[in-house]
């Protein structure tokens, strides 16, 4: 590739374009999509302060690295690879600070092997998705360790194909909409950046010589990026409404739209609570449930755009090796601005609204009782 030294004397001069078997219109239809979602966040309607924009502006760019990663990269079945879907300082579609998750792209055409060692993790998940009536996420097959033949180590294979070979040990059916296979993993101590994927995947009927991503491969895979980047940043946009009405409660919302749920990527294994804060400075949110019966659980806040809240000291989420619970396993947590000298303060960092969450994994018994939420002055507590 040679260089033109003249090429800045020429930049007003309309280029003549190649034919690109629509990856041009491709990534146009993508960045105009962001500039849509942008003109959302600051128009007058949303009614967002500064800190809310700068926040839904850093959620854009994160769900597009995201739509990037997933799509763009590592989009093609035929050749899958995973995405760490919170790599990079990634949050999307409502992160948990506990959790793992690795998925990679799949068809029903081909077979695969996901293969490694279960990492004594809290709770785990091998789940495969489809697509619903609607066209959003169901789940097609899934499978947790407790229904698998393992090696001796906690070795394990599972076979992700249409029909089950019959030497598999662990197979997942692909229907004829299966497009992801995703791994859930929870974990109560080491933090998640520290630790690495123990597993990987492979096509076990791939051809020897890998494949040219041609224009076409780039506009089709850039396509997908754009619709699942505009799924997920209305998703974000959709729950904080209906969550916001009623606000500080665990009632339910006034408006539900139960497509809602497949956006989010459902798990049979996992149940999910939540609702949305809004509180002045000597206000606090009482959460508080029975006793969590389950493999894993976490109570947590998030801004509002799903993103889990960091800032100085934690106090942000507890999980069930850090919630402080009563003697009958019963449990209370204080979202508030004000440190209000009680166990399982969940500190805001200056946000006044945003969501409240419980999440259990693998739940048994009682562990999908529902927990209430009431909205007090401090000064009550």
């Amino acid at each position: 590739m040679q260089i033109d030294p003249t090429a800045a004397s020429k930049a007003a001069t309309p280029l003549k374009l190649a034919d690109d078997s629509g990856a041009r219109a491709a990534w146009q239809a993508l960045t105009d999509k962001m500039a849509e979602m942008t003109s959302r966040i600051y128009s007058e309607e949303m009614g967002l302060d500064e800190v809310d924009r700068a926040e839904g502006m850093r959620a854009l760019a994160q769900t597009f690295s995201l739509a990037h990663e997933l799509y763009i990269e590592k989009g093609n079945p035929r050749e899958p690879a995973f995405t760490n879907w919170m790599a990079s300082g990634r949050k999307v579609l409502g992160d948990n600070p506990d959790a793992r998750y690795d998925s990679a792209p799949v068809h029903p055409d081909y077979t695969y092997e996901v293969y490694g060692t279960l990492s004594g993790c809290a709770a785990q998940s091998f789940t495969i998705y489809g697509r619903g009536p609607l066209g959003w996420n169901n789940v097609a097959g899934e499978l947790i360790p407790d229904q698998m033949q393992l090696g001796p180590n906690g070795e394990f294979s599972v076979i992700l194909s249409k029909e089950r070979p019959a030497d598999a040990k662990n197979w997942i059916a692909l229907n004829d909409s299966a497009h992801m296979f995703l791994m859930r993993q929870f974990f109560n101590d080491t933090p998640i950046e520290k630790r690495p994927r123990d597993f990987e995947i492979r096509r076990l009927d791939a051809p020897d010589a890998p494949e040219i991503y041609t224009e076409a491969e780039f506009a089709l895979r850039t396509e997908a990026a754009t619709k699942f980047f505009e799924i997920a940043v209305d998703a974000t946009f959709g729950l904080a409404q209906m969550r916001s009405d009623p606000a500080n409660s665990m009632d339910p919302p006034k408006a539900f739209d139960p497509s809602i749920v497949g956006i989010y990527y459902p798990s049979v294994y996992n149940v999910y609570f939540g609702g949305w804060f809004i509180l002045e400075e000597d206000e606090a949110l009482v959460f508080e449930g029975d006793e969590l019966r389950g493999g894993y659980a976490i109570v947590h806040i998030m801004n509002g755009w799903l993103q889990s809240i960091e800032g100085p000291g934690g106090n942000q989420k507890f999980n069930k090796t850090t919630l402080k619970t009563n003697p009958d396993g019963s449990w209370r947590a204080v979202v508030a601005h004000k440190d209000p000298k009680m166990d399982n303060w969940l500190n805001p960092h200056g946000h006044k609204h945003g969501h409240f969450t419980l999440r259990i994994v693998h739940p048994d018994g009682d562990g999908t009782t529902r927990p209430r939420a009431r909205k007090v002055k401090l000064s009550e507590l």
